[in-house]
């Protein structure tokens, strides 16, 4: 069992944020079992990169991470390759890493967890320099992202996020740009690559996609009309239907391409990082992630196990 562990938690992460008391009842009972813990808050944007990169130089034996999706990618851009385990507490907007991995959100739970030392190895993406867990997003939704209010976000949660979506798809331009994989082209309004078969919303743009693949799997859209997005491809992409859809490009690979004369913007985890061109690739093995022993982590193998019951 680990000694020595430390706690980065975004005290404005979600709606209410962090409670104190919340991480002093953690930490004590941590302290119970014989692991020693260090607490630190993030400041701003990028801090807990920062905060992460340290707890590494200190000989930290894991990182604890109590936020959301976009706190928990800072962090991923210090732990890849380290071998040091990553422990999650769900406490964001959306928490879609957390839901794909099956974790809990009570701290009883969390502290099990970390005490029984299972981990599971999984890919990253790469975007770019930048790491991601879930996915990039090219076009459609990165526009969404960069017009996105933080403040209406933490306060309005997934319902912001949708509001803000329809109102921008109004007026986006639909944009194409062009998208290389092994070999192909494909001319394109917005594309996703994933790692992960979940995306903010509850929708599923990737619905094949596993952390554990080697690959990324890659969902593009052709078509400029904005009705077809709203009342073709979305709901049906509650389901993951849209991928046999006329207009859609469905592929896996390890690495493509986009490019574009025009500022394209990119996001990943929901955080934006820039415009095109740019290149992306899965990182096979990249970090060690705890988990319930138990943990059933997306809803396809919840059907396997129940298929495999009966």
């Amino acid at each position: 069992m680990i000694q020595r562990m430390t706690i980065i938690h975004n005290p404005v992460s979600g709606r209410r944020g962090v409670r104190p008391h919340q991480l002093d009842s953690v930490r004590l009972a941590l302290d119970r079992v014989g692991i020693e813990s260090e607490c630190f808050a993030t400041r701003g944007p990028g801090h807990a990169t920062e905060l992460a990169m340290q707890a590494l130089a200190r000989g930290t034996e894991l990182i604890l991470v109590r936020g959301g999706d976009g706190t928990l990618n800072e962090v991923l851009q210090a732990m890849v390759g380290s071998g040091v385990p990553l422990a999650i507490w769900p406490g964001g907007t959306a928490n879609v890493l957390a839901r794909v991995l099956g974790l809990p959100r009570t701290p009883d739970c969390l502290i099990s967890t970390i005490i029984s030392g299972h981990t599971r190895t999984i890919t990253v993406g790469q975007a770019g320099r930048r790491y991601f867990f879930l996915m990039a997003g090219i076009g459609l939704d990165a526009s969404i992202v960069r017009h996105l209010n933080p403040r209406l976000k933490r306060l309005g949660g997934l319902l912001a996020f949708w509001a803000s979506g329809f109102q921008h798809v109004a007026r986006w331009p639909a944009p194409a740009f062009t998208l290389r994989v092994d070999g192909n082209e494909y001319r394109v309004t917005f594309a996703t690559l994933a790692n992960a078969p979940y995306y903010g919303g509850g929708l599923r743009l990737a619905p094949q996609a596993r952390l554990d693949a080697v690959w990324l799997d890659v969902c593009a859209f052709r078509t400029r009309n904005k009705l077809r997005y709203l009342l073709v491809h979305l709901p049906s992409s509650f389901f993951g239907r849209h991928i046999r859809q006329r207009g859609v490009i469905y592929l896996k690979t390890r690495e493509a391409r986009a490019e574009s004369s025009e500022d394209i913007w990119v996001q990943v985890d929901g955080e934006l990082i820039g415009h095109l061109p740019m290149t992306f690739r899965s990182i096979p093995e990249a970090i060690r992630v705890c988990i319930p022993p138990d943990a059933v982590s997306t809803v396809d193998d919840r059907r396997e196990r129940m298929r495999r019951s009966k």
